[in-house]
């Protein structure tokens, strides 16, 4: 992702800082999924398996996560620590 198209997903300013939609952090989700490879049918498994390594220890680090998620079945290319924060933003209560 170009610098460029990382700040346009993030806080813009206008005249107060203006959250971005949740809409748009699943759109990044789903764009970064698929540009590691990862089918849209699998989306939601994948997501799925995160959110329940996560809800095991929800401060566990991205590598513990990524060989969790390796056991289960899941390549360590689809996880990264920005992808897991991504997921968390969008599935995650509180």
């Amino acid at each position: 992702m170009t610098v460029g198209a990382y700040r346009k997903y993030h806080y813009r300013p206008q005249n107060n800082w203006q959250a971005i939609k949740m809409e748009d952090i699943r759109a990044i989700l789903a764009q970064r999924l698929s540009a590691k490879g990862l089918e849209s049918n699998e989306t939601n498994l994948f997501i799925r398996d995160v959110l329940r390594v996560i809800a095991s220890s929800p401060e566990m680090k991205a590598d513990t996560i990524n060989s969790k998620l390796n056991v289960l079945g899941w390549p360590n290319d689809y996880t990264d620590y920005g992808t897991i924060e991504l997921i968390k933003a969008c599935y995650q209560d509180g």
